[in-house]
């Protein structure tokens, strides 16, 4: 898996404009699909192709952790560009294949997204002098080797030309004494996916095929498989609901290594006639298309593009008080807020929504008004279009 590897979709790359447009390069990690990994891609979807042209370049491993993302940009239409990747952590062979692409495309800047892609990045600069950006999504208590992570990664944010935060959560949890915070971009990540209505009888008929009855309340979880998403507050606080309104389901949309135990919380309960795992979903404004409540009980956060995705349907939402999220569920007007890691609220909040059609309806629709008109992603591309300018400038 040395040099570089090119997947492309039958739409292939933009052309140049006149000689105006400058080369931006996407440097991703991607372990397993979420909200930065599509965040990035809407991104990059957007980008005024007259003035940049991106240059997306993903980490390989031998295992494929990086799938996901690679078929979700394809089906995008983008080309993707691979550099090598282990669990030995080549930093220096990849920073060395990275550096190529930025030569051969002439990128001006790069983009890094996640620890390691900014590891890399830093050695990309030493070695070819591109400008590079970090864009940080949270900060947290997540484990011990993910929190050696964070200070080396604190302390590689010296190097960088612009330093970015998705969140004013985030951005805050940036600020050090070398970088204070009107040193730190936001960058929104905007949203742009319209909702999907189904007919009855097609709604009917896809639920009826997840076993899901006429009568039965459908609650929606779309969030990676990490400890941070809190699947065990999720599965306690629905196990309560069930036991309380027995006639509810509960549809989990997501990948990553968390699944097995997950899988086993559920069996352990005795859950599994009521809980469905959807895998990575690339309909999803159709399955929230299924749903009636989404919930999402984080214990850390950015600003979850799943949130966004469920306002953008319409759909009530109950979500953790962590992070970003409050940016955008402002309580009991675009959705209702709980506390992290209270399943006993989580569940009080669930049955609430059951039992009030009209708050559903109320809230979902308060919550698209509010993404449409002041979290689209037109708006987050034109301020990310307006660093790069700026970066290139200096």
């Amino acid at each position: 898996m040395s040099g570089v590897v090119t997947a492309t979709s039958s739409g292939g790359r933009d052309k140049a404009v006149g000689g105006r447009v400058r080369s931006i390069g996407f440097l991703i990690h991607s372990v397993s699909f979420g909200g930065p990994d599509a965040i990035v891609l809407n991104w990059i979807k957007t980008l005024d192709r007259s003035r940049f042209r991106p240059v997306l370049i993903s980490f390989q491993t031998a295992h494929g952790e990086e799938k996901s993302f690679v078929d979700a940009a394809v089906r995008a239409g983008l080309e993707v560009k691979f550099v090598p990747w282990s669990r030995r952590k080549p930093l220096l062979k990849t920073a060395r294949a990275v550096a190529k692409i930025v030569e051969q495309e002439n990128i001006g800047v790069l983009h890094c997204f996640n620890y390691y892609a900014d590891f890399v990045g830093v050695l990309a600069k030493w070695m070819t002098g591109v400008r590079i950006v970090a864009t940080m999504w949270m900060w947290g208590d997540l484990g011990w080797k993910r929190a050696i992570l964070q200070r080396a990664e604190r302390m590689a944010l010296y190097a960088f030309d612009e330093v970015t935060a998705q969140s004013h959560d985030a951005l805050r949890d940036t600020v050090q004494p070398f970088l204070p915070a009107e040193r730190i971009r936001l960058l929104i990540c905007g949203y742009s996916e319209k909702a999907v209505t189904l007919s009855r009888e097609e709604r009917s008929r896809r639920r009826k095929e997840l076993g899901i009855e006429p009568d039965d309340i459908v609650l929606l979880h779309v969030a990676r498989f990490w400890p941070e998403k809190a699947h065990d507050v999720l599965i306690a606080g629905f196990d309560e609901v069930r036991k309380q309104r027995p006639g509810v389901k509960l549809l989990m949309a997501g990948v990553g290594p968390e699944q097995p135990k997950v899988r086993e919380m559920v069996a352990g309960r005795g859950l599994d006639p009521w809980v469905r795992f959807l895998g990575f979903r690339p309909d999803l404004p159709e399955v929230h298309g299924l749903a009636d409540i989404q919930v999402h009980p984080s214990r850390r956060e950015g600003l979850p593009l799943a949130v966004c995705s469920g306002m953008a349907a319409g759909m009530p939402i109950i979500a953790s008080r962590v992070g970003g999220i409050p940016e955008v569920i402002v309580h009991e007007r675009t959705g209702l807020l709980i506390e992290s890691g209270r399943p006993d609220q989580l569940t009080q909040a669930v049955i609430r929504l059951i039992d009030d059609p009209e708050q559903r309806q109320r809230l979902g629709q308060q919550a698209q008004t509010f993404l449409r008109d002041e979290y689209s992603l037109e708006l987050a591309t034109a301020k990310l279009e307006e660093m790069y300018e700026e970066v290139l400038a200096r």
